[in-house]
């Protein structure tokens, strides 16, 4: 989950290929461009301002691992959707077990 935070994901993606291993592989978890989505919504109610963070296409993703050196990338895409009755219910919710 460290790549939506990168500040220069070509130089990030550049060094992973440099440091990886010549049959060694690269394994990550990002978001995608509907992650946080009903979030987004939510705020679009307030105002007009841009209050949650874009986050890159698995497409474009896949095209910077190939462009760093990292070949044969493999990229899939999962909906995980978690509900809560309020934002109460949402707080307390303890993190999920690695």
């Amino acid at each position: 989950m460290l790549l939506p935070w990168i500040d220069d994901l070509p130089r990030c993606l550049a060094e992973v290929a440099r440091i990886t291993r010549k049959d060694g592989m690269f394994a990550f978890a990002t978001l995608g461009p509907d992650s946080l989505l009903e979030l987004r919504q939510a705020w679009q109610s307030v105002d007009e301002d841009w209050h949650v963070n874009a986050f890159p296409d698995m497409h474009d993703i896949g095209d910077a691992l190939a462009r760093a050196g990292l070949r044969d990338p493999v990229l899939d895409v999962e909906y995980l959707t978690v509900t809560y009755r309020d934002g109460d219910a949402l707080y307390p919710d303890p993190p999920i077990p690695g």
